[in-house]
Parts: structure tokens; sequence; C-alpha cells
């Protein structure tokens, strides 16, 4: 029933219920973050928290700031070539945008104001997902709770981690970029899949 989604998204506000650590993981990926205790599938391990902005004014951090995530799941949904806009029959509770706003998507900035999920590292092979919840006061297209979640029963003390879903495209001279032309880093996950690029 409604009441009881309501009272499940509820869980994303109630705070940090498993004894997560913030841990030097090596000298190249610096810090990440286990749990001390056993974490069993589906569990909501910590929202990605920071500080709310425009994309457009996020932009002036891109080049120096590693710790943005674009609220942009719904736009992306809404272009996806399989999936021409979102079918708000499909979710009665999601409001559709006003024509202006369609376009229009949030950032989250972490870098100065921000939780332990900013200290969750990529992997091509995580044993976390991320998913969008609609809670409170943050219940549109554009704003709503990035949570992160265990794909899988994850033993204590496991590195925890996710796949940030960068893209990229191969250019004629053989140089990768991102899909908007910058520069990309070395990823060192590890993952026998591992895509070996991220974004810089």
């Amino acid at each position: 029933s409604h009441g009881k989604r309501c009272k499940a998204n509820r869980v994303v506000t109630n705070g940090l219920k498993y004894p997560l650590e913030v841990f030097k993981v090596s000298t190249q990926k610096r810090w990440g973050v286990r749990c001390a205790a056993d974490l069993p599938v589906g569990a909501v391990v910590c929202c990605y928290i920071g500080l709310v902005m425009t994309d457009e004014y996020a932009d002036q951090f891109r080049d120096q700031d590693y710790y943005l995530f674009d609220l942009n799941h719904y736009l992306l949904l809404a272009e996806a070539p399989e999936s021409p806009g979102v079918d708000v029959t499909i979710n009665p509770n999601l409001p559709s945008l006003p024509e202006h706003l369609k376009d229009k998507h949030l950032t989250v900035n972490a870098h100065k104001q921000g939780n332990v999920g900013r200290f969750v590292n990529h992997s091509c092979s995580p044993n976390c997902l991320v998913q969008t919840v609609f809670a409170g006061k943050a219940r549109s297209q554009l704003l709503y709770y990035i949570t992160i979640v265990a794909a899988r029963d994850i033993p204590a003390m496991e590195e925890l981690t996710y796949d940030y879903g960068y893209m990229s495209e191969a250019k004629e001279d053989g140089a990768n970029v991102d899909v908007t032309g910058k520069a990309r880093i070395l990823c060192d996950c590890g993952a026998p899949n591992c895509r070996h690029l991220l974004l810089k």
C-alpha cells in the first residue's frame, strides 16, 4: 500500500543504521568505507549528502571536485532512446515537471559539506548499487534522495563500493574522454571486468 511504501522510504531519512567506518584503503584510493557488521542484501547503507545546487553552478567545480553527484536519473531516463519520456502513469505519485524544467537537473556537492557517502569508492564489480528514493520534501524528478544500497549480502569489514556509472566514448585517434569531452583518469578497482578509465 501507499502507506507502507512511505514508511519504507522514511528509512533513508532516519540516519545511519549500520556501524560504518571510513578507513585507509591504499595510497591510490586513499579512503574507503566498510561496515563493522554484516549487511543483508537490500540494506540501506547511507545516503549521498551534500550541498544541492544547479547543474550550471556546479560546472565551475567539475575540473577540481570529485564529490559531485548529478541528480539526472530521470532526465537520462526521459532522453533514453528505448524509453522516450518519463511515463508518470506508471508512478502517479511522480508529478510532471513544467516544460522549462524538463531539461534541467540539480547536483549534490559533497566536497565541503557531506557525509560518509562521499568516501564510498567506485568499482566496476560493486557490492552496492544506487537507488533514487522519494522521502520528506524530496519528491520530484528534480530533487530526491540518492541512497547506496547493498546489492548482495556483504560480510563485515569488506569494502563497500558502487559503480559511479561514468560513460565514455572513443575518439578516432584512440583517446578516451567522457561524454562531455573531458580527459579521464585510470580506474584501479582491480575487478576482473575493470573498465580501466574513470572521469577526471
